[in-house]
């Protein structure tokens, strides 16, 4: 049986998308985004960040690239993938 690995983000860039090339001319495009929460503690709103690391890959890879910039909005929808 499959499990379910999915995830959507929404947030901003925190840099402008690098971009690399695999041996065999894959573009890979990565980025950082960052999310904010705002939550109610005692009688004020807080604010929690959280920072996540994105590679996209391929046609979608140069999208990002052309497209992304410092700052803009986006929404990513995808897989969760673990590095240690």
């Amino acid at each position: 049986m499959n499990n379910l690995n999915s995830v959507i983000i929404a947030g901003n860039l925190v840099r402008d998308p690098i971009c690399k090339t695999t041996t065999k001319g894959t573009a890979i495009t990565s980025f950082p985004i960052a999310t904010n929460r705002y939550f109610k503690q005692g009688e004020s709103m807080e604010k929690e960040t959280s920072f996540f690391d994105v590679e996209t890959w391929a046609k979608l890879a140069e999208t990002c690239e052309q497209l992304g910039h410092k700052g803009r909005e986006v929404r990513v929808v995808g897989r969760l993938k673990q590095d240690r």
